[in-house]
């Protein structure tokens, strides 16, 4: 899958306000991935590995095997386990094919030095346990 990083990342959220350079520097960091309907992206218990931003097609998120949670195109999956270097607390499972963005750990690390990144990651993970959602890492 190639992209333009100033055009497809910049859509997503995270990266939104970064300048072309730090664009550039982030894509070098990601990975297409693409996973079919019935796919596991996260597995509840799992030590959390990777984070994926969506691209493409949703996801249902469970705990404990109840549906708390769909994500789609633009959201994260799996990055608080990376924040907290815990154990995923909830499982993501595909509901159709789904293209991802993965970083492994060491990547995100290095996605989170991008000036503005660490910020954005932050507040969404802040908004999802507002939200009593913060269980998608």
């Amino acid at each position: 899958m190639s992209r333009q990083p100033s055009d497809d990342l910049r859509k997503l959220p995270v990266f939104a306000n970064l300048h072309k350079k730090e664009l550039e520097q982030a894509d070098s960091l990601l990975t297409p991935v693409t996973f079919k309907a019935g796919d596991m992206l996260c597995v509840e218990g799992n030590f959390g590995l990777q984070v994926f931003i969506m691209i493409t097609g949703t996801a249902k998120v469970t705990k404990h095997g109840e549906d708390i949670a769909t994500v789609g195109p633009g959201d994260l999956v799996g990055e608080m386990a990376l924040l907290d270097m815990s154990e995923r607390s909830a499982s993501v499972t595909a509901l159709e094919p789904v293209t991802a963005l993965v970083a492994s750990a060491h990547e995100f690390a290095s996605l989170r030095r991008i000036p503005g990144v660490d910020a954005a990651i932050r507040a969404i993970a802040a908004s999802r346990s507002a939200d009593s959602v913060g269980t998608t890492n």
